[in-house]
């Protein structure tokens, strides 16, 4: 009567409700056929902002597949409190999860390696930005073996060191020479 639509509920709160008590997947969306070689399976997210609907938001997340293979990549965002956090699945469970604010991590934006939990990048609120660490510094970086390289495609490679925007140290390869 209210013109709410239920899957596996009698009674839906919302225009569409699907409820799963049994099923490991409460909803699946897939794309494509077996005589293709990819397909994408795809949900997009709308919110209007304008009375002729031209304005709006939008978010997607997508699955990518090629034939003879598992699809490429899953996203699940997920809110636990105030934390809220990203998962990126790629293949062979390489997952990445981004959090904000989450893990003890106070406001930070921290990239992690779920295989061991790692930070792998993190910016903290204060703008310290931390690669392989938490950081103590403006930037700070920590890695086993080389920490930092660099590589100029043409000309000498150069770092320069300034203080209050006046350069008061260079360090520089000769071009072509060590």
């Amino acid at each position: 009567a209210s013109g709410n639509i239920g899957i596996g509920t009698a009674n839906p709160s919302e225009l569409l409700e699907v409820a799963s008590t049994g099923a490991t997947t409460a909803i699946e969306i897939s794309a494509g056929e077996a005589s293709t070689t990819t397909g994408e399976a795809k949900l997009v997210l709308r919110s209007l902002h304008s009375s002729s609907g031209t304005t709006y938001s939008r978010s997607e997340i997508a699955s990518l597949g090629t034939a003879g293979g598992d699809s490429v990549g899953t996203l699940r965002m997920q809110q636990s409190g105030s934390d809220l956090f990203s998962t990126i699945r790629g293949p062979l469970n390489r997952d990445l999860r981004i959090d904000i604010n989450a893990n003890g991590d106070g406001d930070a934006l921290v990239v992690r390696d779920l295989r061991d939990n790692s930070v792998r990048f993190k910016v903290e609120a204060g703008g310290k930005v931390g690669i392989g660490t938490s950081p103590d510094f403006p930037l700070h970086v920590s890695s086993t073996g080389t920490v930092l390289g660099l590589n100029a495609t043409s000309g000498a490679v150069s770092q320069r060191f300034n203080e209050n925007g006046t350069a008061r140290f260079f360090l520089s390869t000769l071009n072509g020479s060590n």
